[in-house]
């Protein structure tokens, strides 16, 4: 905690004071802001200066980690060099909140929130939702403890995915990742999920160069390293080296058992990178593979509804991460009707009406279906 009270109410800052003022501020009695308990001053020769609770305390904010004060602390500096009216650590008793950084842009304020430690996804929304009851953004900016990359790929838990923001004006996903050790201000878009991972467009700044309208600006992914990055994880799909133990695995390799099919038979179409599928549990391939193998039941040119298709795959898309922040409204079926389009399997006849255009082909072999998935990633690559 960097902010306490004195017994007059003023507010006391202890991370900026030279060793004499804390001297001074150390000889007073000091209480934490937001539940009035007295606090210690805690300052050393490397750690920063701030305040602490005792420890018969029963606060529910405290026990800061260095990382965490001096991100926020960053974060607040980075938006007074810009010009803004900030404060570090704003408490509104009302909803029992302690903001990290409260910043007024233009008209409207917004409370940046710099997470480091574990938060279950009912503190999050209820913190989130506190804040907007105020008529204030809430901003997360996650720590380095939450930003876990390997080979372009985000490995990320349902904290991250809850938090995902839909930028409107750049029409894109996107997450903020704020490492103080090394200064660098990391946002993430674009996200083609694998459940515990994603496939994402990482864009990474030196906070000092940043401005505030560089957290909003586009950020392209490119097709051709999503698709290749896609085709990869095709490859452990059908060679077996996936690990299918969640319950739509089960029920989805029993489904293929008793259909005598396996991963490496189905047809290339199926587990193709779609918008929005992080926002739900089930697994890519699980429900793609109902959508294709209702449409093999088919013969060329018969007609089909956007409601058949919803009415096979709804039980899939009932399991879902409830989001911090509205969503962009594209559904992955949508998306994932384009590209069968896209490759020439069905064409769109009106609203909500399809036609089947050509059938699909289940591979025998491994090596056919891996070749197929090459020509499929390089069609895709061509629109």
């Amino acid at each position: 905690m960097l902010t306490a009270i004195n017994s007059k109410g003023k507010e006391i800052k202890a991370y900026n004071q030279s060793k004499s003022q804390l001297e001074v501020i150390r000889q007073q009695p000091l209480y934490c802001p937001e539940c009035h308990q007295k606090v210690i001053l805690k300052a050393g020769l490397v750690m920063i200066p701030h305040f602490a609770h005792y420890k018969n305390s029963t606060c529910p904010n405290q026990g800061e980690s260095q990382t965490h004060l001096k991100g926020k602390i960053n974060l607040y500096n980075w938006c007074i060099k810009q010009g803004f009216y900030a404060k570090l650590e704003h408490v509104i008793p009302s909803i029992k909140q302690r903001l990290d950084v409260l910043v007024k842009i233009a008209n409207r304020w917004v409370a940046i929130e710099y997470q480091c430690s574990p938060i279950s996804l009912d503190e999050l929304q209820k913190r989130t939702y506190g804040i907007a009851s105020k008529g204030i953004i809430p901003l997360w900016v996650f720590g380095p403890n939450y930003y876990n990359t390997k080979m372009g790929q985000l490995f990320w838990n349902t904290t991250l995915r809850a938090s995902v923001m839909y930028n409107q004006r750049a029409k894109q996903d996107q997450l903020y990742f704020y490492d103080p050790g090394n200064d660098i201000f990391t946002i993430a878009a674009h996200f083609y999920s694998q459940r515990a991972k994603a496939i994402t467009q990482l864009s990474r700044h030196s906070l000092k160069h940043m401005r505030w309208k560089d957290l909003f600006r586009t950020v392209q992914i490119s097709h051709k390293y999503l698709y290749y990055k896609w085709l990869r994880e095709k490859r452990l799909f059908r060679s077996g080296q996936r690990r299918f133990q969640a319950k739509y695995d089960e029920e989805f390799l029993k489904q293929l058992y008793m259909q005598h099919l396996h991963p490496q038979n189905l047809p290339s179409c199926i587990h193709l990178p779609v918008s929005n599928s992080y926002r739900f549990l089930a697994p890519n391939y699980v429900w793609q593979t109902q959508i294709v193998l209702y449409l093999t039941q088919l013969t060329r040119e018969d007609t089909f509804y956007w409601n058949d298709l919803t009415a096979i795959t709804q039980k899939y898309f009932k399991d879902r991460i409830v989001a911090i922040y509205p969503s962009q409204s594209i559904h992955p079926l949508t998306h994932y009707l384009d590209l069968l389009s896209c490759l020439g399997y069905i064409t769109k006849k009106g609203k909500g009406a399809y036609r089947k255009a050509r059938d699909f082909n289940f591979h025998r072999t491994l090596d056919t279906a891996l070749k197929e998935d090459q020509e499929i990633i390089e069609k895709l690559l061509r629109f």
